[in-house]
């Protein structure tokens, strides 16, 4: 070999093999177990030149955090959103037991949108296929599901669906002793699977905002009224000021 060649041949390192179970580190120079060294499928010993140690110290010096590992650090109550890319505290985050934080990486809302979109994007491909797995899917779920969990389930929907939530019930229900909030009793509807209904969620019709928990006669009084103070107030005056004995008169008791 002669030449440039020759001179390139010249600087490489000898060929390092295992010897009665020992390898030579090219970085610290010590004569290790092969245990101590990674596998690697293009060396004449089937093993990396470095040793375990060598070669983690060697990452750990040229290491840059990325967006996807700086997603997985909590600082100061907050964490980095993989989705949105933004700052948010760890309570708009879901809980994963796959991370180390124990969060989800991408928040709520923008996890939320992505399932949202894979559901839009499988409803798309297959529209009457897509229908009979969901209505599959939910026989399969009441069939299993106890039905002390099916309420549960049911009375968070129901209760999304009257834009509150389960939390916010349950503090505006202790708040009020369990009662209506008009006419401080229990409600005594049965609902048609036989149990007493929940009090109904009034809202103030202007802003849509929840008010409080009345029973159903009260929450269709108000509605029958309109949510009218003046016409509320008519009501009282003729239930108090009208002179029932004079009306009355000449009518037969029955």
């Amino acid at each position: 070999m002669t030449g440039r060649a020759g001179e390139r041949g010249a600087t490489l390192r000898p060929r390092v093999e295992v010897v009665d179970g020992k390898k030579t580190c090219s970085k610290c120079l010590r004569l290790l177990p092969v245990s101590e060294f990674h596998r690697h499928s293009q060396t004449s010993s089937g093993l990396a030149s470095a040793c375990r140690p060598c070669t983690a110290a060697a990452r750990k010096a040229t290491y840059v955090p990325t967006v996807r590992t700086t997603a997985i650090l909590v600082v100061d109550g907050k964490k980095l959103c993989t989705g949105c890319k933004k700052v948010l505290p760890v309570s708009e985050f879901g809980k994963s037991k796959a991370t180390k934080t124990g969060l989800g990486h991408r928040c709520k809302k923008c996890s939320a949108a992505k399932q949202r979109a894979r559901r839009d994007a499988e409803k798309a491909k297959d529209p009457e296929g897509y229908l009979a797995l969901q209505r599959e899917r939910q026989r399969a779920w009441r069939a299993s599901a106890p039905s002390e969990v099916r309420k549960a389930r049911g009375r968070v929907g129901l209760l999304r669906g009257k834009g509150v939530t389960a939390e916010w019930y349950e503090a505006t229900l202790m708040e009020q002793g369990g009662v209506c909030a008009i006419c401080k009793r229990p409600e005594s509807k049965i609902s048609s699977g036989g149990g007493i209904k929940l009090l109904a969620v009034d809202h103030d019709h202007a802003t849509g905002l929840p008010r409080g928990l009345l029973c159903q006669q009260c929450n269709i009084g108000l509605g029958a009224l309109r949510d009218d103070p003046a016409l509320l107030e008519k009501a009282i005056r003729y239930l108090t000021d009208r002179p029932w004995e004079v009306l009355g008169a000449g009518v037969p008791n029955r």
